[in-house]
């Protein structure tokens, strides 16, 4: 069967049978497959058996007259998938002529199969139609039912290189068979299969294949009770479909070479951060767009280059002041990017240097537990962590009020604790203004950390947070209208977003499972989820984006691009997150 909801089908293949049993017996068969995209696999076989030189004698006595026996049969077939269920139906009729008789039969088989990696469950029925009776040439005189099969089946596939088949098969007139098999592969172009069964007798049998890329070559024996050995050989040959043109794919790379203009224009200009995020949206669009990519690589290469003479320029700034931990701080930031930078690693070394120089440390009457304090405050500052450095200094002041020389070091991490407040409520607005809400309540709870009297980081949480319940509720109450409408694949973005805002909401998880567990979302929904993601992503708001790519993937593993996109929105986050800590 054929996911008719992926972009990916299986290639077109022809199969070429041939039988041998005994006296000469023969069954040839021919199989041809042709799967599409939207409509799943249609397929027609032929195939018969023969037997040239049959004897009939009337009497014992009398001579033999030698006649052909034979059996044609032509079937048409058809597959698809929904979801993991898996049909097929197959529509058969043959003609069968044994001396001056003869027989015309038409049948219907039936099956499905449930795909529960890595098992694998079947049911079929088989044979159901009517044949007539072999009445000399007249084949219509009347009719009697084929001999139907109800058949159960059972898959397990723990790795690619090795598989175990069973079946139990019930007929109609009463018979059981059972069976059981098993398949590997020793090597990549070689694979092996032995099984066996019982019914009315014992069968068995094994067989070998090997695969030669778009050729594969069969052979197996096989042996029952009742007819003795009987040897089977087959080729598949892989007919390579041109791939289908995907009208979404071209639609997704032309708006990629638009983003990639645009971004060649800022290139120009010098404005290298909005060309940055250019690129970066032309590859969540079109991640193969070379072009993109290295527009991308050189931009984030100019814009580290202007941090670094940035830092630089802060850094000698600092140094001549007389700042000597700004300066080492500012020394680091650029090692931070550049480990080699050999401004910054002698820069970084006479700031250490300066700082061991200090009277703080040199004085002989200053208590070896100040000087403790000090330098666990220094390590605490160059960690950028400056609420514990003041916390250390502080403690100086407080234990020690006649050494004058740490007031400038409170200063200095009081203005840098306050910077760093002012830095993440920046950091907060603009997550506000990218609706990135749950993003602004951790930034805002972040500063509570820092100062747990902080008015603007209380005012803007209990802002953010009936914000968000109010569009929590919002998106719910349009969200189960959509559900109800049928319209999933906007339930399905609009669950998304609150599960952005709120991880733990159960209603939005209850109504995702429910869409996903039965299949609802088809292409065309899929690819206004994709459009809905790179939407999100390109406007910063990544816990939405990423969401949406991780319910498509759950749907359809291979949509276009998806999984490439979904590792950009995650480091994006990540360095978002780094860069706010």
């Amino acid at each position: 069967a054929v996911n008719a909801t992926s972009p990916v089908v299986p290639s077109t293949y022809l199969n070429l049978t041939h039988t041998e049993w005994f006296a000469g017996s023969r069954w040839e068969r021919v199989d041809f497959f042709y799967p599409t995209r939207k409509w799943g696999i249609m397929g027609a076989s032929l195939g018969g058996f023969h037997l040239w030189n049959f004897e009939y004698r009337s009497h014992p006595d009398s001579a033999a007259v030698t006649y052909p026996t034979y059996t044609t049969d032509i079937q048409v077939h058809y597959a698809n998938m929904i979801g993991n269920l898996r049909l097929g139906a197959s529509l058969g009729g043959l003609y069968e002529r044994i001396y001056t008789y003869s027989t015309i039969a038409a049948y219907l088989s039936l099956g499905a199969a449930y795909n529960l990696k890595p098992f694998l469950f079947g049911v079929s029925v088989s044979n159901l139609g009517f044949a007539s009776s072999p009445l000399g040439d007249v084949p219509w005189s009347s009719s009697e039912p084929l001999p139907t099969r109800f058949q159960l089946g059972a898959g397990w596939n723990p790795s690619e290189k090795f598989d175990i088949q069973t079946g139990l098969s019930y007929g109609f007139d009463g018979t059981i068979e059972a069976s059981i098999g098993a398949g590997g592969r020793i090597f990549e172009i070689l694979e092996v299969h032995a099984g066996g069964g019982y019914g009315i007798k014992p069968f068995g049998g094994a067989g070998i294949d090997i695969n030669l890329k778009r050729l594969r070559l069969g052979y197996a024996a096989s042996w029952h009770n009742n007819i003795g050995f009987s040897h089977h050989v087959g080729v598949e040959i892989t007919i390579p479909q041109r791939p289908a043109e995907d009208p979404y794919l071209a639609s997704s790379i032309e708006t990629s070479r638009k983003f990639t203009e645009l971004g060649d224009a800022d290139m120009t200009v010098g404005r290298y951060k909005e060309a940055m995020l250019k690129y970066d949206v032309a590859l969540a669009w079109y991640a193969d767009n070379q072009e993109a990519r290295e527009g991308y690589l050189q931009a984030s290469a100019r814009v580290k280059e202007r941090e670094i003479i940035n830092h630089l320029d802060a850094a000698r700034t600092y140094r001549e002041d007389g700042n000597y931990l700004d300066a080492l701080r500012e020394y680091e930031f650029v090692l931070a990017m550049d480990t080699a930078n050999r401004h910054a690693l002698s820069g970084r070394a006479d700031m250490l240097l300066e700082l061991e120089n200090m009277p703080m440390l040199t004085q002989d009457d200053v208590p070896s537990k100040a000087v403790e304090l000090f330098e666990e405050g220094v390590q605490a500052f160059r960690a950028d962590d400056f609420h514990l450095a003041l916390q250390w200094w502080q403690e100086i002041r407080d234990r020690y009020p006649y050494i004058e020389e740490i007031d400038p070091f409170i200063d200095l991490a009081t203005r840098r604790s306050e910077n760093r407040i002012d830095s993440l409520l920046v950091a907060a607005w603009d997550a506000r203004k990218r609706d990135a809400l749950r993003e602004a309540i951790e930034l805002a709870e972040e500063v509570l950390e820092i100062d747990a009297t902080n008015a603007r980081a209380h005012t803007f949480r209990e802002e953010i947070i009936s914000l968000a319940q109010r569009r929590i509720s919002e998106l719910l109450d349009a969200a189960e209208e959509d559900f109800d409408d049928n319209n999933f694949a906007d339930a399905a973005e609009k669950f998304s977003k609150v599960l952005a805002i709120d991880p733990e909401n159960t209603k939005a998880t209850e109504y995702l499972e429910r869409i996903k567990k039965e299949e609802r979302l088809n292409r065309e929904n899929l690819i206004q989820l994709n459009l809905s993601a790179t939407t999100a992503y390109a406007s910063g708001d990544y816990d939405t984006a990423i969401n949406l790519w991780e319910q498509i993937l759950e749907v359809d593993s291979t949509f276009t691009n998806v999984e490439r996109n979904l590792e950009r929105a995650l480091k994006k986050k990540m360095l978002l997150e780094a860069r706010t800590e």
